[in-house]
Parts: structure tokens; sequence; C-alpha cells
């Protein structure tokens, strides 16, 4: 795991498939010190579990050599084996309390959950 202190997880193998389980403990790594809208920012947030890396609160994945099965809260962002599972798209955040102009940025979902093919 990449971010010890700031995320706990927990791997469980049993015979052809492997769990993984990865809980955020710092909620607030991701958010950005400057007052830009919105705050968070995959770089800061995200966490390697694994073959997954995100920017979740709460992920679950169960891996096998046929398919990949995988949920995440508060994400913007699913990576597995370096490859993109789910990814939030940009969008257009006009409120910049500094008045600078609209800036691109990502919302995090609050919810999803995939079954993809394992290649």
């Amino acid at each position: 795991m990449s971010a010890p202190y700031k995320a706990v997880g927990l791997q469980i193998e049993r015979s052809d498939r492997t769990s993984i389980l990865g809980i955020k403990i710092d909620l607030e790594m991701e958010i950005a010190r400057e007052n830009i809208r919105p705050r968070y920012l995959y770089s800061l947030g995200k966490v390697t579990y694994g073959d997954f890396e995100t920017d979740a609160h709460y992920m679950f994945a169960s891996t096998s050599s046929r398919e990949v099965r995988y949920s995440a809260s508060n994400v913007l962002k699913v990576l597995f084996r370096g490859k993109p599972l789910m990814e939030a798209l940009p969008n257009t955040h006009g409120l910049q309390l500094d008045g600078t102009p609209d800036r691109i940025g990502y919302t995090k979902w609050r919810y999803w959950e995939d079954t993809v093919e394992n290649k």
C-alpha cells in the first residue's frame, strides 16, 4: 500500500479469487490547499492497494482469471494494473472564489460498481 497511516488495505486469497478491501482513513488527503473548485485532486488522494490504484474512500474488488468485480464510493478514478476501469469526466467549474476564469475539474462519483473481463 502506498499511503501508510492514511489508508488501510486487506487482501484475501481463496482458490482462484483474490479480494481486496481498501479504506481511506485520511478523508481529506485529496483536498488541495489552494482556494480552487473543486478542491479535491486525484494526484493528492490516490492510494495503491495491490493491483489497484484509486482515490476512493472505500473500495472492494474481487479478481479472478476471468473477471474483475469492483465497487467504490466517493471516487474519481479506479485503475487496475495501470489501466482505467472507471474515470470521472471533466466538468467546467465556474465558481472560483479568487476571481479566476472557469476551471476544468473533476467531480467525484458517490458510488460506482462494475464487472469487467480480466485481460
